[in-house]
C-alpha cells in the first residue's frame, strides 16, 4: 500500500494498476473486508480536505489521486468489474488498452470485451436468454424467488471457477469465457430485481 504523506501522481508514478495502489495480489479472489480497511486508510492520507494547508500543486495531486483511489476500490470491489480489469491486465485480449487508460475504463455490463456473444458457448447463451424469457413471464413472488436463488448459485459457482482460473493464469480462454458468463448471470440478477420492483406494485 502507499506510504502516508504520498503527494506524487499515481499515474505518473506508474502506480496505475488498481491492485498495486492497494498492495494486494492480483487475483480475483478478493478479502473485501481488508480492501475496504485499506480503501479507508489510504482516503485518511489522501482527502483532499487534509490539504488546506498545502500548495496548489500538493492540493491538486491530493484531488486526482483520491479520486483514482475511489474508481481503484470502486471497480475492485465488484466482482464483474474486477474479473474484466483481470483481463485486460493479463493480456487476455487481442488489443490491450494503454496501461494509463486502465484507470479511466468504467467496466459496467456486458459491454466491456466487445461482441461477449463470441466468448460464450452457445447452450450456456441459450439458458441464460431462456431464464430471461422465464423472469420475464413470472407472475408470482414464489416463481421468481426460485429463479433468484438458482442465480444466485450460478453466480458463486461462475466466481469460484474465475478464481480458480485466473490463480491458475494459463488457461485465458476459460477466464474469458467465466468473465462472460459472470457479466450475463449478473444481468440476470438485475433483471430479476427488476421484476420484483413490477410485482410489488
Amino acid at each position: 500500500m502507499l506510504p502516508a504523506g504520498y503527494t506524487k501522481p499515481l499515474r505518473a508514478e506508474g502506480v496505475c494498476n488498481y491492485f498495486k495502489i492497494f498492495g494486494i495480489p492480483e487475483s480475483f479472489a478478493i478479502d473485501a473486508k481488508k480492501v475496504e480497511q485499506l480503501y479507508w486508510s489510504l482516503q485518511k492520507k489522501m482527502h483532499p480536505d487534509l490539504y488546506g494547508s498545502k500548495s496548489d500543486v500538493e492540493k491538486e495531486l491530493s484531488v486526482v489521486n483520491s479520486a483514482l483511489v475511489n474508481q481503484a476500490y470502486n471497480l475492485l470491489k465488484a466482482p464483474t468489474s474486477r474479473a474484466n480489469y483481470l483481463v485486460r491486465l493479463c493480456h487476455i485480449l487481442d488489443e490491450v488498452p494503454h496501461p494509463l487508460r486502465l484507470g479511466q475504463l468504467h467496466l459496467h455490463g456486458i459491454d466491456a470485451l466487445g461482441d461477449t456473444t463470441t466468448f460464450v458457448d452457445p447452450a450456456t447463451l441459450m439458458a441464460i436468454m431462456e431464464a430471461r424469457e422465464e423472469i420475464e413471464e413470472c407472475t408470482s413472488m414464489d416463481e421468481l424467488d426460485r429463479h433468484k436463488a438458482h442465480n444466485a448459485n450460478q453466480i458463486e459457482a461462475c466466481m469460484q471457477k474465475l478464481a480458480e482460473a485466473f490463480d491458475s493464469n494459463q488457461d485465458f480462454d476459460t477466464s474469458k469465457r467465466l468473465t462472460v458468463e459472470l457479466q450475463y448471470l449478473v444481468k440476470l440478477s438485475e433483471a430479476i430485481l427488476d421484476k420484483q420492483d413490477h410485482l410489488d406494485q
